[in-house]
C-alpha cells in the first residue's frame, strides 16, 4: 500500500509541475504577443502622426485663395 501511495504522489507531483510549467510558458507567450502588438500599435500611431503632420504642413504652406468682395 505504501508503494502505491508513493506512486500516486509521484504522479500528482509530476502532473502539478507539468501544469505549472505549462501555465508559465503560456503566460510568457502571452506577454511576448502583447509586446509585439504594442510595438505594432506604436508604429501605426507614429505613421499616422507623420502623415497628419505632413498634411498639416502642406496645408499651412499652401497659397491662400483670393476671396472676391461682394
Amino acid at each position: 500500500m505504501l508503494k502505491t501511495h508513493s506512486g500516486f504522489m509521484m504522479i500528482e507531483t509530476i502532473t502539478a509541475l507539468g501544469l505549472l510549467m505549462g501555465g508559465l510558458i503560456g503566460f510568457e507567450s502571452l506577454e511576448i504577443m502583447m509586446q509585439h502588438h504594442e510595438a505594432q500599435t506604436l508604429q501605426a500611431i507614429q505613421a499616422a502622426r507623420s502623415t497628419y503632420e505632413t498634411y498639416a504642413i502642406e496645408l499651412l504652406n499652401a497659397p491662400q485663395l483670393a476671396v472676391p468682395n461682394d
